[in-house]
């Protein structure tokens, strides 16, 4: 009988644990739901892994060049991992920073594309979306990684 009650009080345990963790979760993510696609920045399904805040104290800048499809942006943080997100057409992309190497966080997904994680790290991140749609085959890819030094991003869609 003791067992029987050690048992329910762990399941209920469990139970109210993994409900705080997915309220919190769900909490996190409420305002980036939207029922339609209505603008970039505001997608509709949201796939999140490990941190999306900066872990340390830091003071970061970042300066982006839009003159062609590849930017790189210039960081300078006394952090030791920082979290960046890119939009893109079809969603976003979130990145890990850990000195000079670069993991996948997570993406946001606009209806009506699907994503695939090619490599998620250290060495590069690459993200494809694809549209759904059978007559519209447009794919936009996102690359993340370091050259001489510096975190380049390429997003090109073909």
């Amino acid at each position: 009988m003791r067992r029987s009650s050690g048992l329910i009080l762990a399941w209920v345990g469990a139970t109210v644990l993994a409900v705080t963790v997915a309220a919190t979760a769900v909490g996190s993510v409420r305002t980036h739901v939207t029922d339609s696609p209505t603008v970039l920045g505001s997608p509709a399904i949201a796939v999140a892994i490990g941190p999306t805040d900066e872990v340390a104290s830091t003071t970061t800048t970042t300066s982006l060049s839009a003159d062609g499809p590849e930017r790189i942006p210039t960081t300078t943080s006394s952090a030791t991992t920082s979290t960046k997100e890119y939009d893109t057409e079809a969603g976003s992309v979130l990145i890990t920073i850990q000195g000079e190497s670069v993991s996948f966080a997570g993406a946001t997904v606009i209806p009506g594309w699907k994503v695939e994680v090619k490599y998620s790290g250290p060495e590069k991140v690459e993200v494809e979306f694809e549209r759904i749609e059978d007559d519209d085959d447009r794919e936009i890819e996102f690359l993340a990684r370091f050259k001489n030094g510096k975190l380049v991003i390429t997003i090109s869609e073909s």
